[in-house]
C-alpha cells in the first residue's frame, strides 16, 4: 500500500480531460492530488481501525473457550458472538482470506479508471491491513508453541488466565518445575524463529523496490510533464496519459504475490 495515495491521486487526474485541465490550472496541483489520496486513506484507516477492534472476536483462537469468548465480547455483542461461533474461521484461514481480499482488490488497479472506484478499492484494503497487524505474529506464536511442546513438554504455554498471568501447561506427569536452561532455551528458539520471520518479511520489500524501479522505467520513463507549471494546455487532452499506470502495475504485482501467500496459508491448515 506504499503507492496507494499516489495511485488514487493519479487516477483522479487521469479520469477525464476536464479534471486534468482544472488541476493543471491550479496553484498547487500536487497538493490537490495528495488531498484526494489522503481522503481515500482516511477511509482506509477507519476500516482498518474497526477491523482491528472486531476481527479478534470473529477469528477463533487455537484453544478457544466458548464461554470466555462470549464473556470477553463487547457489551451488546455477546448474543451475536454466540450465534456466529460456529462460523468462526481459525486464524490461518482468516489470514488466507485477508490475503485473497487484498489480492482481488489490488489486481483491479490497472483496470480502474475512476476516482470513486480507486477510493473504494483502497478503503477495502483496510480489513486485510488490520489482519496484517496481528495475525502473522499470532500464527508464529502458535507454531513456536507447538514446536516448544514437541521438543520439551515443560515449554508449552496455555492461554492467559483470568488475572492476566501466563499459565505453564505441563503435558508430563513429572511434578518438577522446568529448569532455567530449559526455559531460556525455549525463549532463545522463539527469538530465532521471529528473527527468521522478520528476514522473510523484509526481503520482499527490497524485491518490490526493484520491481517498481523497472516498472516505472518502462511505463513512465523520464520526468512527468503532466502537471507542468500550472499554465494549462491548449488541447484539453494534451498531457493526459491514457496508458497503463506504473503505480497501478506495482499494486497489481503485489496482488499476485498475495494470491501466492493465500495459497500457502490454506496449505498450512493441514498441518
Amino acid at each position: 500500500m506504499l503507492y496507494g495515495t499516489t495511485w488514487v491521486g493519479e487516477t483522479y487526474y487521469r479520469q477525464d480531460a476536464k479534471t486534468a485541465a482544472e488541476l493543471r490550472g491550479a496553484t498547487d496541483p500536487v497538493g490537490a492530488l495528495a488531498r484526494k489520496g489522503g481522503a481515500a486513506f482516511f477511509l482506509f484507516s477507519l476500516i482498518s481501525l474497526a477491523g482491528s477492534i472486531f476481527l479478534p472476536w470473529v477469528v477463533e483462537s487455537p484453544d478457544d473457550d466458548p464461554l470466555a469468548s462470549i464473556k470477553d465480547a463487547p457489551t451488546g455483542l455477546s448474543h451475536s458472538v454466540a450465534s456466529l461461533r460456529r462460523y468462526r474461521p481459525d486464524i490461518t484461514t482468516a489470514w488466507g482470506v485477508s490475503q485473497l481480499a487484498f489480492g482481488v482488490s489490488m489486481v483491479m488497479a490497472p483496470f480502474t479508471r475512476s476516482f470513486s472506484s480507486a477510493t473504494t478499492l483502497v478503503a477495502l484494503c483496510g480489513l486485510p491491513w488490520a489482519m496484517y497487524g496481528w495475525a502473522p505474529l499470532a500464527i508464529m506464536g502458535e507454531e513456536i508453541n507447538k514446536l516448544a511442546a514437541a521438543t520439551n513438554p515443560h515449554a508449552a504455554y496455555s492461554r492467559l488466565s483470568e488475572d492476566g498471568s501466563m499459565q505453564l501447561s505441563r503435558t508430563s506427569s513429572d511434578s518438577e518445575p522446568p529448569t532455567t536452561d530449559t526455559t531460556s532455551g525455549a525463549e532463545g528458539m522463539a527469538g530465532i524463529y521471529l528473527g527468521i520471520w522478520n528476514i522473510f518479511a523484509t526481503i520482499p520489500q527490497f524485491l518490490a523496490t526493484f520491481i517498481a524501479m523497472i516498472t516505472f522505467s518502462i511505463l513512465e520513463p523520464g520526468a512527468s510533464q503532466e502537471l507542468g507549471d500550472g499554465t494549462g494546455a491548449a488541447d484539453p487532452d494534451e498531457g493526459v496519459r491514457h496508458g497503463l499506470s506504473g503505480t497501478a502495475v506495482c499494486l497489481a504485482v503485489g496482488a499476485l504475490c498475495s494470491f501466492v501467500a493465500a495459497m500457502q496459508s490454506f496449505r498450512m491448515r493441514r498441518y
